[in-house]
């Protein structure tokens, strides 16, 4: 299936790896794919494969990954062993030979620069006191942090959970497994929900030894309401992390966590925040030039919502979209510019009057379509 990217990177040169989340169609689960458009990877689509089934689809809310039940959950078919958290595979899965793992190749990322790591939320719901969390991990070739993505209830001085915010914190390079926290900035205001598309990233200068945390695009932190101590550093100096440029690690692969340890066990779910979840619709390395604009993954069904022919002059034939259902036409600023209602299963539409470009129909069935017209 294709999923919609607000605000995500297009492909260019720049891109090392892209991977496009979706909801697996024959499965509850949440799964992904790499958009070998964009990749530089050097290993097969096979050996990328999926970034591991990051827990229940929300049937509630289409779209959405629900927090992942503890150990002892037969629903899940990577359980943690850990009674408060459930990690997704490495990914690839560069594990030696030598140790018992497939030795694929890495992602190749170059230190010789800036490079972007960032994880685009549709949205996310994270309960008061449930201390749940979402993790996007960067890891060394021998699986130690180089840099996290986390998004948790904010804590004030006292370290209580404050009720309407969601911060991020970031954990950074200083040679072991787990690195040390940066505090960078929360999104004030709501319960703990959100419904509005945001790119969170942060972007390591292997050159200048220095991080930076921002939204939706390198050096932006508007969609902070209030930034940390820790949005900006320089590694190795007085912040308790180990310099980059002079012992550069790489990041090698990638892993996802959810947390969950309010009321949980050994074998029981935990009682608070049962139905928490985030909405992940894509995430990218990324190094050298880089736009913003909308851009669709490539992971598609044979029964999929299509459209043909591709590129249109005036007129397209939309295929496989519900009798009943409205398709609506979108220019890559994400302004809605022309809808139709689906009569046929096979519908011829009349696109004439939109000026030549990039647009993306999209139906009620979670799935886009790029659409040029000459």
């Amino acid at each position: 299936m294709l999923t919609l990217s607000f605000g995500v990177y297009s492909q260019n040169t720049g891109s090392v790896f892209t991977y496009n989340f979706d909801a697996k169609a024959d499965s509850p689960y949440f799964v992904t794919a790499y958009d070998e458009d964009e990749t530089t990877y050097t290993g097969t689509k096979a050996q990328a494969g999926y970034v591991g089934v990051l827990g229940d689809a929300d049937t509630n809310n289409p779209g959405a990954i629900k927090c992942p039940k503890l150990s002892g959950n037969s629903s899940l078919p990577h359980p943690s062993n850990a009674k408060t958290s459930w990690f997704s595979a490495r990914f690839p899965n560069t594990k030696p030979t030598s140790a018992g793992g497939p030795g694929h190749p890495g992602l190749n990322v170059s230190v010789a620069s800036k490079v972007h790591y960032s994880v685009a939320l549709k949205g996310w719901q994270i309960t008061h006191n449930s201390g749940n969390s979402f993790r996007f991990n960067m890891k060394s070739p021998d699986n130690k942090m180089i840099a996290t993505i986390k998004l948790e209830q904010a804590k004030n001085g006292a370290g209580e959970y404050i009720s309407d915010q969601t911060r991020i914190v970031g954990n950074l390079w200083n040679n072991d497994a787990n690195g040390v926290q940066k505090s960078a900035g929360h999104f004030g205001g709501g319960s703990g929900t959100s419904t509005t598309p945001i790119i969170i990233g942060i972007t390591i200068d292997y050159l200048e030894n220095t991080w930076a945390f921002w939204t939706n695009n390198p050096g932006d932190t508007s969609g902070f309401a209030y930034l940390y101590g820790g949005i900006t550093g320089t590694f190795g100096t007085g912040s308790g992390t180990t310099s980059v440029a002079t012992s550069p690690p790489i990041v090698d692969h990638i892993s996802f966590a959810w947390s969950r340890p309010a009321g949980g066990t050994a074998t029981a779910e935990g009682t608070i925040g049962t139905e928490d979840y985030i909405i992940v619709d894509q995430i990218k390395i990324h190094q050298g030039d880089y736009a913003n604009t909308l851009s669709v993954a490539d992971f598609v069904d044979d029964n999929s919502f299509k459209v043909y022919p591709n590129p249109a002059v005036n007129f397209i034939v939309i295929k496989n979209a519900k009798v009943g259902d409205k398709v609506n036409l979108f220019d890559v600023l994400g302004k809605k510019v022309k809808s139709f209602n689906v009569k046929s299963e096979r519908q011829q539409l009349d696109i004439s009057e939109l000026k030549s470009g990039l647009y993306f129909a999209r139906s009620s069935q979670p799935e886009a379509i790029k659409i040029i017209k000459k």
